[in-house]
């Protein structure tokens, strides 16, 4: 088994992006619920679509970091197998 000392740096930043990027979402989701209390109106739909493109960002974030943990490990392929 991998303990925390055996792990790059590389590693530490993609699993604590990743990390970021879903307590984003949550936040954001949490955000969007909240949101949907206002009653229907333009304000509305434009702070729904800003919470969408917010969460869309944090998923972007957190992809990115699971790749670059996965890239770090050597677990998603490459020359090094």
């Amino acid at each position: 088994m991998m303990g925390l000392h055996d792990m790059h740096s590389i590693n530490v930043f993609g699993i604590g992006a990743a990390v970021v990027g879903i307590a984003g979402i949550c936040f954001t989701a949490q955000a969007c619920r909240e949101a949907f209390v206002i009653p229907p109106s333009g304000e509305r739909t434009y702070l729904v679509v800003a919470m969408t493109f917010v969460m869309a960002v944090d998923l972007l974030i957190a992809c990115i970091g699971s790749w670059i943990t996965l890239l770090g490990m050597q677990i998603g392929g490459g020359a090094h197998g």
